[in-house]
């Protein structure tokens, strides 16, 4: 039963075309992960034992914490732009209201993803931001490529 529970993994792996040894460390997360039959066999998939000194529900609870912020940070979003919206609408000339939809709308929507960008970039580990920024394509990428849509169609 517990080899059945890696194949999800194994898939996993496989379509994010990262090997085991890729992997720098396994946080498990949930009642079932805490029991040591369960680790012993994410050990020996990925060749290192799971992180244990990590709490687990807190790292969870860390990155829900950010997602409700940045839901908030949506909702009210729109819900300021559709209210700027009804306010011009009903305040100004039609042609206003029109260029401000067209050219306004277009600014702000580009402040407010810079700043959702920001936001995720302060999130992010040093680690990640190298690996998103400044990624170097090896010689074997594109033969590693090949060989998982070679594996794929078999």
């Amino acid at each position: 039963l517990v080899d059945k529970t890696l194949l999800p993994v194994r898939k996993a792996l496989r379509d994010a075309r990262l090997s085991v040894e890729d992997i720098q460390g396994v946080v498990m997360v949930g009642g079932a992960t805490r029991m040591p039959h369960i680790r012993k066999a994410v050990a020996a998939h990925f060749r290192q034992p799971p992180l244990t000194n990590l709490d687990p529900d807190q790292v969870v609870a860390l990155g829900a914490a950010q997602w409700t912020r940045l839901n908030l940070a949506f909702v009210l979003y729109f819900m300021a732009l559709g209210g700027l919206n009804l306010f011009i609408a009903y305040t100004f000339s039609t042609d206003f209201w029109v260029n401000f939809k067209l050219f306004g709308f277009t600014a702000i929507q580009m402040v407010f993803y810079v700043a959702v960008f920001l936001y995720f970039y302060r999130h992010i580990s040093e680690e990640d931001r190298k690996q998103l920024f400044h990624q170097e394509k090896s010689a074997e990428e594109p033969k590693k490529k090949d060989d998982d849509a070679v594996r794929d169609n078999q």
